[in-house]
């Protein structure tokens, strides 16, 4: 399977972020960096983030703070071919992160299908149909911006 991402095509067919492994936001950022030759990161916690290591954003991280070359979180009615959807859960550090790839379709790593890129309408269904927790909002659109 291949997808158009930012213009640039990237191959999900067989490829893998192991079951139950929750690594959506690693095919988000392997998808990013295809298009855009940057891999998105923030820094790592505690000593080695303020020693300069850093690591791919969680889904909560790329719904809820700042990721260097991306816009703030924007409205779904915004999203178009390659921008990054994702959703976070306001009650744990989970959450859910895809790539738009149009007409209503994001592709994503699915930990429910054994870590297999799926296409699906995630992240477009009702309010409530997304995986949300109670009290968690909806998803949302963050655009490629450049670095500065």
């Amino acid at each position: 399977m291949k997808y158009s991402i930012n213009g640039t095509t990237i191959s999900g067919g067989g490829v893998t972020y192991g079951k139950g492994t929750n690594k959506c936001n690693e095919f988000a950022c392997d998808a990013v960096q295809s298009g855009t030759g940057y891999r998105p990161q923030v820094p790592k916690s505690g000593i080695l983030g303020w020693l300069g290591f850093t690591r791919d954003p969680t889904a909560k991280e790329w719904a809820t703070i700042a990721i260097p070359g991306y816009s703030g979180p924007l409205p779904l009615s915004t999203a178009s071919p390659g921008d990054v959807i994702a959703m976070a859960h306001h009650d744990d550090p989970e959450g859910h992160v895809g790539i738009y790839v149009g007409n209503g379709m994001t592709a994503s790593a699915n930990a429910y299908q054994g870590g297999r890129i799926t296409v699906n309408n995630w992240g477009f269904r009702g309010p409530g149909q997304n995986g949300e927790h109670a009290g968690d909002a909806g998803p949302v659109v963050r655009k490629w911006v450049g670095l500065p």
